[in-house]
Formats: structure tokens, C-alpha cells, sequence
């Protein structure tokens, strides 16, 4: 497994230590779930039984190097996709809770010059 000095020096903290090499590979072949960042590093996610979470793989744009791991406690995997309208769409997870929604160009639909978001911790 290739891994950035970064990961190297990260791993060593307690919370993260007890991520094993396994589990990391398991997120890095299987993921659930995959999102591409701005700077175009990978975060994957995956379940792992033992723990009963989900650790977040970070990975170089190689999506072969694991910049960093840790376990997610926001991450909640995405059950059901609704189509709202022609254009919003929202993911719900196993309890009906929103996980995400979709307003595909919104800037153009609502004639918005700029669009923003913003994240609220519950």
C-alpha cells in the first residue's frame, strides 16, 4: 500500500492507530460511497463490521495512495435518491433522514450570479 508521509505521521495518533491496513484496503477496493475533492484527492468510504462505522479513505489523485484514514462519524451512506423535480433531487439514508440534495444549475434556473453552501452541524 502506498501512502503519502503525511498518512505516515497521522497514523501514529491514537485515534487513528487502530485503522488497520486491512480495512483500509477494503475502502480503497469496495467503497460505498466516493467523492472527488477540488483538489482532486478521492475520499472513499466503506463499512466495517468489526467497528460498526465507516472509515474515510483519502486518496491522491493516483487513486492509489492514502493521504489519510479516519473513522467518519458524519458519513451516513445514501439508501434512496427521490427526484423532487426536474432538477432537485434529494438522498435519504435508511431512516428517511436527509443526507444530501441535488439542485442541478441552480445558478441558471434562478438566475443567481453565484451560488453558495453552506454546512450546518445538528
Amino acid at each position: 500500500m502506498k501512502t503519502t508521509d503525511y498518512f505516515k505521521y497521522t497514523k501514529k495518533r491514537p485515534d487513528r492507530a487502530r485503522i488497520c491496513d486491512q480495512w483500509i484496503e477494503q475502502v480503497m477496493q469496495h467503497p460505498v460511497a466516493e467523492k472527488v475533492q477540488a483538489d482532486g484527492r478521492v475520499q472513499r468510504w466503506s463499512f466495517i463490521a468489526e467497528e460498526q462505522r465507516y472509515p474515510r479513505v483519502v486518496l491522491l489523485e493516483d487513486r492509489e495512495t492514502v493521504h489519510n484514514a479516519f473513522f467518519d462519524r458524519r458519513f451516513r451512506p445514501v439508501e434512496e435518491t427521490r427526484a423532487i423535480s426536474d432538477n432537485v433531487y434529494v438522498d435519504l439514508d435508511k431512516d428517511g433522514n436527509l443526507v444530501s440534495m441535488t439542485i442541478e444549475h441552480a445558478g441558471r434556473h434562478a438566475s443567481l450570479p453565484r451560488v453558495s453552501v453552506e454546512e450546518i452541524d445538528v
